[in-house]
């Protein structure tokens, strides 16, 4: 079995913001450092688990507007975004 998984990064380097799909660590942590030992100058916004680069749409935002789904003042690390609720 592989010890890495394939991953979308969300990569912001010089203000352009880019998805790029890159086959890193499973742990998050030591990919992390991976991402930061290829790209030195650019800062790894996000991992999404799978290859979806060649279909994601990236948007800015500014600081003084709220994102989507921006979440202020939570104690909120990590985000499941496959876990949904039972409808039952």
């Amino acid at each position: 079995m592989s010890t890495n998984k394939m991953y979308t990064a969300i990569i912001e380097s010089s203000g352009a913001i880019t998805a790029r799909n890159l086959s890193l660590s499973r742990d998050k942590n030591s990919a992390y450092i991976e991402v930061a030992r290829q790209m030195p100058d650019s800062k790894l916004l996000a991992l999404v688990p799978g290859c979806h680069a060649n279909w994601t749409h990236l948007f800015s935002s500014h600081e003084e507007k709220d994102a989507q789904r921006k979440v202020k003042n939570s104690n909120t690390k990590d985000i499941d975004v496959w876990s949904v609720p039972n409808d039952q």
